[in-house]
């Protein structure tokens, strides 16, 4: 090639029109020429294909079809191999691909450009982000799993906890309770109806009485037989430490019935409805409750009973305290007066208080006055007649009854003045006491059960952040 190079020239220098430098050769010429023998011939079949395929690459390029840039130009198409970095063919010894070509617009790595690098990472990228979401999900999924067995669990073991706790508390309610008037008790006094004043109550109810239907009226006493529960364990509002009755469905039929004697719990919660109505009257600063299971005269001891009384009074601090009492089978009402040193006392067969009842409440009102440094006589006791009642069931509906009337009109003095009826309460006036403890129970049945489930959705998503 150099040869005809040379030889072009020395007839060029005949002719000053023909002293031009020559076209600089393409690569593929330069490749082609170098492999043609004098005859025009082309060294070896190999070399004959890849001219061929260069003509066709030179024509397409000719008529636009393809074009070639850099690198990628029609020897290297043709020959379908990448040029070595460390010499270039056709260049002279020593050319590199930079030198050649100069410096490239789009690096390469491997033989690989940057774009279809930047394509492949991007594919990359995008089959590890589905790979994280398989994973995240399934892993998300077991633990969703794992905290919900973890919930079911504790749910189980909450659920055994409360039932243990109502068992428990259903021992150590019946433990507080009183003995409760039996059925036993209406056979032993059948023959002194109307004259018994020494039994439970002045007149005991004849068999018939336990056949009386309840009123089809009383829509929530039906609601209340229409329970399915059997027991109930509800806070008290009246008491300021955590204190709950028991109830269950001997209590509720007791008072369903509206013939039947009454057991401590219905006047435990009945305190509690007096306690929300003194609030709800602005009435909380004037009254105060002793619960009737925490002065059990006959299954408490005496000092036990005292200690509690003098606390309350001086604990929390009002004009008078109720103290529903039942004593020998017949329930009774004492109102307390700390400042003015004064006991009412409300009895429906006119009865005087006993004298151990008398030495515990006189001891509770002396500890309190020397509590707040106060030295008192005595208090003044002051019997109230107040209505009689003509049966032998029907004192814990009397005592109910005198209670929400003191409430109810406000009564801290001159209770000997106001109470003088000593007339029997009509039917009427014994079932509105009884519609409203019903209509009570039902609403504090409902106000635990939703605070029962709002403890529970709190506990569940405690869990759940604890677990996510």
């Amino acid at each position: 090639m150099e040869e005809r190079r040379k030889k072009v020239i020395e007839e060029a220098k005949g002719d000053e029109s023909l002293m031009v430098d020559p076209p600089e050769l393409k690569r593929y010429e330069a490749w082609l020429m170098a492999r043609q023998k004098p005859s025009g011939n082309f060294t070896s079949e190999a070399t004959n294909l890849v001219a061929s395929k260069i003509g066709e690459l030179v024509e397409k390029n000719t008529q636009g079809t393809i074009v070639f840039e850099g690198r990628d130009d029609i020897l290297t198409v043709a020959l379908g191999i990448n040029e070595h970095p460390g010499r270039i063919r056709t260049a002279p010894r020593g050319v590199g691909f930079k030198k050649f070509y100069g410096k490239s617009s789009r690096s390469t790595l491997g033989g690989v450009s940057q774009d279809d690098l930047l394509a492949h990472l991007q594919a990359l990228e995008q089959k590890m982000n589905i790979d994280f979401q398989h994973k995240l999900q399934k892993h998300l999924q077991q633990q969703r799993t794992e905290l919900q067995q973890q919930m079911q669990k504790e749910m189980q073991e909450e659920r055994a906890q409360i039932q243990q706790g109502m068992k428990l508390l259903q021992q150590m309610q019946l433990e507080l309770r009183s003995e409760r008037p039996k059925e036993m008790f209406i056979k032993e006094h059948v023959e002194s109806v109307g004259t018994s004043t020494n039994g439970s109550c002045s007149k005991v109810m004849t068999t018939e009485d336990l056949t009386k239907k309840m009123d089809a009226s009383e829509d929530y006493l039906k609601k209340i037989n229409n329970l399915k529960e059997n027991s109930f364990s509800l806070d008290l509002d009246h008491e300021t430490s955590e204190l709950s009755v028991f109830i269950d469905r001997v209590d509720l039929n007791e008072l369903t019935s509206g013939i039947k004697w009454l057991s401590t719990s219905i006047l435990s919660l009945w305190c509690t409805y007096l306690h929300r109505m003194c609030i709800s009257k602005n009435f909380n600063k004037l009254f105060g409750f002793l619960d009737p299971n925490r002065i059990l005269v006959h299954t408490k001891p005496a000092e036990v009973i005292q200690t509690y009384i003098q606390n309350k009074l001086d604990g929390e601090p009002k004009k008078c305290y109720l103290g529903p009492l039942l004593n020998s089978n017949h329930w009774q009402l004492f109102v307390i007066c700390p400042e003015d040193n004064i006991i009412f006392w409300f009895c429906s067969l006119n009865r005087s208080p006993k004298k151990n009842i008398k030495v515990i409440l006189e001891g509770a009102l002396e500890g309190y006055h020397l509590l707040r440094g106060i030295k008192k006589k005595k208090p003044n006791w002051k019997n109230i007649m107040g209505h009689q009642q003509d049966n032998g069931w029907a004192c814990g509906y009397y005592v109910m009854k005198n209670m929400f009337d003191i409430i109810d009109a406000c009564i801290v003095e001159r209770f000997n003045e106001i109470f003088t009826d000593t007339s029997s309460y009509e039917k009427e006036s014994i079932d509105h006491i009884r519609q409203l403890w019903a209509q009570f129970f039902l609403q504090k049945v409902e106000e635990q059960e939703n605070q029962e489930k709002k403890d529970l959705m709190t506990k569940q998503k405690r869990l759940k952040k604890t677990y996510i």
